[in-house]
Parts: C-alpha cells; sequence; structure tokens
C-alpha cells in the first residue's frame, strides 16, 4: 500500500503542450518520493476559453489541485506554492522556441522562487536512474545548501550522491572546494547518506557543464546547481551559466536553487 501523502505539495507549471507530458511525468515521481500531493498551475494565453480558475482531483492516489491562471499573471505562482506548502516547483524548458528565448523565460521565473525548481525538457523523467544524484562541489559556501537538498533524495529513496570536484588551479578555490567534501562528507556520514566521490580534471570554469556530461553519461537522474546570484556585464549580454545547463542538449533534468537567505528547507 502506498504511504498516505504528507501535507505538502509539489507545484507543476504546465504552459506548453509538447513539454507538458514531461512535466506531469515527473511531478508524480517527485510526488511519490517526497509523498507529496500535487499542486498543477495551468497557464493560459489570451484568447483561450476560460476555465474555472481552482478545482481539486485525483489521480493515481494522490490529491491535485488545479489553478488556472493567464500568462499575465504568471508570478502569482508563487502565492499558489506558498498557499499549498509546495516543496519544490517543476517547469520544462520547450526546446521548439527559438534558440535560448524559452529557457531565458523559464530561468527568469526559477530566480525569484523560494522553494528549488526542477527544469526538465521533452524526455520523460526515469525513475530508476535518481538513484544517481549529480552534486557539483565548487568553492562557494552555498553549495552546502545544494548538498543537503541532494541528501534528501537518498533519505527518502535511497539515491547515491555522485559528489563532483575538481582539482582548482587557484589556491584560494581549491582549498575552499577541499572545505566543502570534508563537510559534505561529514554531514552524510552523519545522515548516513550514500555518497561517492569523483574528481574531474580541467573543469575549472566549467564544473556544472562537467557534471551535466558525468550525468548523462552514467544515466544520473538529476544534476544539483546553484543560480547565479549577481549578474556581471557578460550575464546580462550572453546569459549566466545556467541558462545554458537548463537546456543542455543531453536533456538531463536540472534542480535549481537560488542563493538567498530563505531558501525552503524540507522538513524530514
Amino acid at each position: 500500500m502506498k504511504p498516505e501523502p504528507k501535507n505538502h505539495y509539489v507545484l507543476l507549471i504546465s504552459e506548453h503542450e509538447n513539454v507538458t507530458e514531461s512535466v506531469v511525468s515527473a511531478g508524480f515521481i517527485m510526488a511519490e518520493l517526497f509523498m507529496a500531493n500535487i499542486v498543477r498551475v495551468h497557464v493560459h494565453f489570451s484568447g483561450e476559453k476560460a476555465l474555472p480558475p481552482t478545482s481539486i482531483t485525483e489521480e493515481k492516489g494522490f490529491r491535485l489541485h488545479h489553478h488556472h491562471i493567464h500568462r499575465a499573471e504568471l508570478l502569482s505562482v508563487f502565492a499558489i506554492a506558498e498557499e499549498n506548502n509546495a516543496i519544490m516547483g517543476i517547469i520544462a524548458v520547450d526546446k521548439a522556441k527559438p534558440k535560448l528565448n524559452a529557457a531565458r523565460r523559464v530561468l527568469k521565473l526559477v530566480r525569484k522562487s523560494r522553494i528549488p525548481f526542477l527544469v526538465v525538457q521533452s524526455r520523460a523523467t526515469d525513475l530508476t536512474q535518481l538513484k544517481k544524484i549529480v552534486l557539483p562541489v565548487d568553492f562557494l559556501q552555498q553549495t552546502k545548501e545544494k548538498a543537503l537538498w541532494a541528501s534528501y533524495f537518498s533519505r527518502y529513496y535511497g539515491s547515491i550522491i555522485h559528489a563532483i570536484s575538481t582539482p582548482y588551479k587557484d589556491e584560494f578555490y581549491r582549498q575552499h572546494s577541499k572545505n566543502n567534501l570534508k563537510f559534505i562528507e561529514r554531514m552524510y556520514n552523519n545522515l548516513e547518506v550514500e555518497y561517492e566521490k569523483v574528481e574531474i580534471a580541467g573543469a575549472n570554469h566549467k564544473l556544472d557543464r562537467a557534471a551535466i556530461e558525468y550525468a548523462a553519461a552514467n544515466s544520473a537522474g538529476l544534476v544539483v546547481i546553484m543560480t547565479t546570484l549577481d549578474y556581471n556585464i557578460d550575464d546580462l549580454i550572453w546569459g549566466p551559466p545556467e541558462l545554458r545547463l537548463i537546456q543542455n542538449p543531453e536533456q538531463v533534468p536540472v534542480l535549481c536553487l537560488n542563493q538567498r537567505n530563505d531558501i525552503y528547507v524540507l522538513c524530514s
């Protein structure tokens, strides 16, 4: 018998028909893993038939709260997330859209979120692949928050965390990266989280990209990354690194966390 869902939800944002199935598929998987129910936001464009703003259905043993909003009201998803105690959001990048326009729209929304957002593409999420979670371990202090979220997959689903690091050339970066690894080892050992350490040479400025490639080569379920807090001039012109990560050609799902003091922490 499936365990009774807890009083928290996974937030699904359904906007484009050709990627809706991958969002819903990932949503049911995450709801099962974290013993959650589902709140689904249907985004409509102007001119489409008006639907009841809210409704509740049951599907596959989960309670689904449906919200219908217009695209101009997209930011209201954060109020919906708070009202329903959402622990995670799921949204898709539509690669059918020209260049990186779809990824820009998705990232613009994701960067405003307190809860992590799993960004998927058209490929359906594979439950068995979530037994492997890839965690890039860089020199930033926020790596510890990524490590905490990665640990939830181990604690709820028995996933093995693959901690990816690189031997930075710069001594300052190298030492901070080592400190983060030591912290993660202590935390995971205390939490009895199974993990593997993997060192990839030559990934000084592209560790997240190397993590995507590693995940694809090793059939891992997702990569946990931290979004850029402050954009520099290159980020403003060309986009931050995560813009291309969420639309990676390997279609590896990416769990995005924002650098903020009130980031959501899942209570066990």
